[in-house]
């Protein structure tokens, strides 16, 4: 009977320690100490690619030649809203001073002026609507490139940039609802 009650006293024990073991482990692993991070494997060349640089627009060379655009907002309603230019081309190497002229009435037609990456327009307006009031409907992301404060019916915002490489953008108005109609090419040659 001894036996019996030291095996199984054994037994209990080994339990225990099995449990605490996984207690432990347990604790271990929801610690606020992460394991170390695995060793990547190597792509190739991957490793020594670099990622595009932001461009800052308003880096200016006091000595590059200034281009003057205006840019009109027209339109009352969400149909006739449209900017008068579809298209402004600029000569590389310049620095663009773009007039946002808004001619509308209605406060509903607030409106501003970004340039982006091209093909970006719609994921822009998406992050844009995001973005808020107090940020001008403008999201803080890679593919916008300059854009200007929200102009109110009556009102024109001057915005001075340098042009980027020569290439083809897009502008766009990005108040909630405005993208579709009231976009245009830039193009920089």
């Amino acid at each position: 009977m001894l036996t019996f009650v030291s095996q199984s006293l054994i037994n209990m024990v080994m339990k225990i320690i099995h449990l605490l073991g996984i207690i432990s482990i347990v604790f271990t692993s929801c610690s606020n100490n992460p394991a170390p991070p695995a060793e990547q494997p190597s792509k190739g060349a991957d490793f020594m690619k670099e990622e595009k640089p932001k461009v800052d627009l308003t880096v200016i060379d006091a000595k590059a030649p200034v281009v003057k655009v205006t840019l009109i907002a027209n339109g009352n309603t969400m149909t006739d809203m449209l900017f008068d230019k579809d298209t402004i081309r600029v000569p590389g190497g310049c620095t663009v001073e773009l007039t946002l002229e808004n001619k509308s009435i209605d406060l509903a037609m607030q409106h501003n002026f970004v340039l982006v990456e091209n093909g970006s327009i719609q994921a822009v307006a998406d992050a844009s609507v995001k973005a808020g009031v107090d940020k001008s409907f403008v999201a803080v992301m890679d593919e916008v490139l300059i854009a200007s404060k929200l102009t109110l019916p009556g009102e024109k915002t001057t915005l001075q940039f340098a042009a980027p490489e020569k290439g083809i953008y897009e502008f766009v108005c990005t108040y909630p609802g405005h993208y579709s109609k009231m976009k245009g090419v830039f193009v920089v040659e």
